[in-house]
């Protein structure tokens, strides 16, 4: 993140599996709200594999929606966010898009207004059906 820290900004930053953690940090959410989260999963949908010699594949799954709809929940227009990923295209613009949606806040990439359209479809999913089954149950 090229962003100098704001304790006024929640940080959801997404990390992959095959980081190769001696050459690359993960970001550190030092400076950032306290609730800023850092979240392991790599940018696949279930059934697909990374690629030949990486054994290790994380698929995001229901307790990562739902650290990131709980915080959502507890803020929801009080803060900044910052979505976060090495590749800021699949998996951050998932996440971005369902917190743009849930508070109608207006997402903003590095370079402006961030297009959604190549949303991983398996966070985006599994947001959706988690925040359902959330509301669902509360209506119970």
């Amino acid at each position: 993140m090229n962003m100098p820290p704001d304790k006024d900004t929640v940080v959801i930053s997404i990390i992959s599996s095959f980081l190769d953690r001696d050459n690359i940090e993960p970001p550190v959410l030092d400076g950032w709200h306290p609730d800023s989260i850092q979240l392991l999963f790599d940018d696949i949908c279930p059934g697909e594999l990374i690629g030949e010699g990486c054994a290790r594949e994380a698929l995001m799954n229901n307790l990562h929606a739902e650290l990131i709809i709980e915080i959502l929940d507890k803020h929801t227009n009080k803060v900044n966010w910052v979505v976060h990923c090495e590749a800021g295209i699949s998996r951050s613009a998932a996440v971005a898009r369902f917190i743009g949606e849930t508070t109608d806040l207006p997402i903003i990439g590095e370079g402006g207004a961030h297009d959604t359209a190549n949303s991983n479809p398996h966070v985006s999913a599994l947001l959706d059906r988690v925040r359902w089954s959330e509301h669902f149950n509360e209506e119970k």
